[in-house]
């Protein structure tokens, strides 16, 4: 299985001390194996004695079996859930903060039950467009569209500049200011008049701490 003779194969220090050692039962466990190329890989140890009818040790039956994709796997598995926690953690906070900021802007309760409503959609949204990427991000534009594209009736909205994918944890501020300037659009400017149109045009500029969107 590792390409060795018998004579060069080892068991790890703990191991043999917990095969060997009294009171002399079975074991099983996992230990890593190397192969002759230099690469490991993770095997699970059934070591079991063969007693007589004196009870004396007259054997040793050992099995092992290859467990190396299936640790990745619950690694792979702890990670996301490590991932689920910290987003949800996050989304919690965003969720207080632009609760507390709606409240400190509205007047009567209808108005604060339609800005916060709307807040929160956006926020759904834009964690639609992240847990869709493989890579969990959200591309500048599909942010864009997500909250100009309910109002883009007969090419009202035009939007014009390079790729840019942006990480969650830039992905949910920008789209929460991206909401901001829609409703501000819809409310006081060319999203609240039949004909108005929104343009909107972004690029990518070298700064003196690195690139940064204009």
């Amino acid at each position: 299985m590792a390409g060795f003779y018998a004579a060069r194969i080892s068991t790890t220090p703990t191991l043999q001390w917990m095969v060997l050692s009294p009171p002399y039962t079975a074991f099983q466990g996992e230990a890593l194996n190397y192969r002759r190329d230099g690469t490991t890989y993770r095997v699970e140890w059934l070591i079991t004695p063969v007693r007589d009818a004196d009870g004396r040790i007259t054997n040793w039956v050992s099995a092992q079996r290859d467990v190396t994709q299936r640790r990745a796997f619950e690694d792979r598995q702890a990670l996301m859930v490590r991932e689920l926690h910290h987003r949800v953690k996050n989304t919690l906070a965003t969720v207080q903060a632009v609760l507390n900021a709606t409240m400190r802007s509205s007047v009567t309760m209808a108005e604060f039950s339609q800005a916060f409503g709307g807040r929160i959609v956006s926020l759904a949204r834009t964690h639609a467009l992240i847990t869709e990427d493989e890579a969990q991000v959200a591309s500048f534009e599909g942010l864009l569209r997500a909250e100009l594209g309910p109002y883009d009736e007969g090419g009202r909205v035009t939007l014009e500049g390079p790729r840019l994918r942006l990480p969650s944890e830039l992905a949910v501020p920008v789209s929460m200011a991206l909401h901001e300037l829609t409703t501000n659009a819809l409310r006081h400017g060319a999203l609240g008049h039949p004909g108005g149109r929104v343009v909107v045009t972004w690029r990518i500029e070298d700064g003196p701490a690195g690139p940064w969107l204009a």
